[in-house]
């Protein structure tokens, strides 16, 4: 009459691409406690700004030229907070605190497929059609904090919006003692 059970528990985590297909599975989720949504970005991320300020002293002629180079970092294992969203258009994370809780914006700009990925928010350039472009760096352009910022990333492979799925998965087992 003695009975053996074993049970066995394993769980593992990984980061996966956010896609419109996900986004519909938990949109029920995302709309209740959005703000609790973790996300990352797929690479680590710079964006630079350069501020240009110009004083004149008409009394000595001396013309004073300032330049202040703004630098914020973002690496790919920095978890963001969900503040807004739309399936069909933007989720806007913020991966740092603030007054207003500045924040990020994913788009799926290369197509709106289920399995399409959400990727930064380029500036577009209405008269290319394309993304806008600094002529001098040839780097891309976002807006961040209703600024204007240059935006450099590792790797080829444009960064995308990201979030981690935890599984579990347990078994358990027994032997069968019989009747007699």
């Amino acid at each position: 009459m003695f009975s053996v059970i074993l049970s066995a528990l394993s769980s593992c985590a990984s980061v996966n691409p956010m896609t419109k297909r996900v986004a519909s599975e938990v949109e029920n989720e995302l709309r209740v406690s959005q703000r609790g949504f973790r996300f990352y970005v797929s690479t680590d991320i710079t964006l630079e700004r350069l501020d240009f300020d110009i004083t004149i002293n008409p009394r000595e002629t001396i013309i004073m030229e300032e330049t202040r180079r703004i630098r914020i970092s973002l690496s790919s294992n920095t978890p963001g907070r969900l503040q807004s969203f739309s399936i069909n258009g933007a989720f806007n994370v913020a991966f740092e605190s603030g007054p207003h809780l500045p924040t990020l914006s994913f788009v799926q700009n290369r197509g709106t497929g289920l399995n399409d990925r959400y990727y930064l928010n380029w500036v577009a350039d209405w008269e290319t059609g394309g993304w806008a472009v600094d002529p001098v760096s040839g780097r891309r352009v976002i807006i961040y904090e209703n600024e204007a910022y240059l935006v450099d990333y590792r790797g080829s492979d444009e960064p995308f919006l990201q979030y981690r799925r935890t599984s579990r998965a347990s078994t358990t087992t027994r032997r069968m003692q019989g009747l007699r």
